[in-house]
This record gives structure tokens, C-alpha cells and sequence, in this order.
């Protein structure tokens, strides 16, 4: 009889280890996870960065200004690198979509409901946003151009840039 109870607790002792690396490989499925989805979001974040500070360098600025008032004055260069920034853009919104299909985030819309009204609202993004449409997800259509429809055809977010320097004006 002692030697039965002897082997059920080496059974039982070998069981519970077995539990205890289970749930060991478990814990470390879910952190490295965690640790995949951070890498992804910095992807994503480091991308707007890049693309803030391109618009943030003065001869750029006043380049995508000139394709927000008058597009059709850009030179063939000019237009390349406003097409490069827009391919850029929807290069993300592309990955966010993918990485959204796999399962890894639960929404994908964010990225794209914040900034498509920035680089698709003026008239030659507008524009461009048109011919390229066709050739993009359409999850990612539908997100853009709903986000586009709620600005109306005589405006772009240029005019909301004007309605906060009238609200600070009056502060």
C-alpha cells in the first residue's frame, strides 16, 4: 500500500510539473505577443513620424501648400514627391489592413479615419485618391472615402486650419 501512494504522488508531482511548463509556454506565447504587437504599432508610428517630419521641413511645406491651392502649377518633380508621400500613406493604411486580417489588432480603421482627410482633402489628393482607389482594399476605400465625404466639395482641412486661427484670434 505505501508503495502505491509513493507512485501516485510521483504521478501527481509529474503531472503538476507538466502543468506548471504548460502554463509556462503559455505565459510566454501571450508576452511575446504583446511584445509582436508593440513592434507593430511602432512600425506604424515611426512611419508618421517620418512622414510629419518630411512635411515639417520648410521647402516641403511650401510644396505640398502649393498642391493644396494650386496643383495644377506643380512641375513634374513636384508632383513626384507629392505622389511618393501619398504612395507612403497608403502603403500604411495597406499594412494596417494586413496586419488587421491576421488577427493581430483589433481595429485598423484608426490610422486612416485620422489622417486621410489631411493627405486625401486637398484638390490634387482628391485627385489622386480617385485613380488610385480602385487597386486598394476596400476596407480601406470605404474608410477614406467615407472620411472624404463628410468634407464638403468647396472646402479641405486647409479650412479648418483657418476656423482655428479665427478661434484663437478670439481667445
Amino acid at each position: 500500500m505505501q508503495t502505491r501512494s509513493w507512485k501516485e504522488l510521483a504521478e501527481l508531482g509529474g503531472i503538476t510539473a507538466i502543468l506548471i511548463g504548460l502554463l509556462f509556454v503559455y505565459l510566454e506565447i501571450q508576452q511575446n505577443g504583446i511584445i509582436a504587437r508593440a513592434e507593430l504599432v511602432s512600425g506604424t508610428t515611426e512611419t508618421f513620424f517620418a512622414i510629419n517630419q518630411q512635411l515639417s521641413d520648410p521647402d516641403f511645406a511650401k510644396l505640398y501648400m502649393k498642391s493644396l491651392h494650386s496643383p495644377t502649377d506643380l512641375t513634374e518633380s513636384e508632383r513626384l514627391q507629392i505622389h511618393a508621400l501619398l504612395d507612403t500613406v497608403l502603403k500604411q493604411y495597406s499594412r494596417e489592413i494586413r496586419i488587421y486580417d491576421l488577427g493581430v489588432f483589433g481595429e485598423y480603421e484608426d490610422v486612416a479615419r485620422g489622417s486621410s482627410p489631411f493627405f486625401f482633402g486637398g484638390t490634387y489628393g482628391r485627385a489622386w485618391w480617385e485613380i488610385h482607389r480602385g487597386v486598394i482594399h476596400p476596407k480601406i476605400v470605404a474608410v477614406v472615402d467615407d472620411e472624404l465625404s463628410k468634407i464638403d466639395d468647396n472646402s479641405s482641412w486647409i479650412d479648418y486650419d483657418a476656423q482655428l486661427i479665427q478661434k484663437l484670434g478670439g481667445m
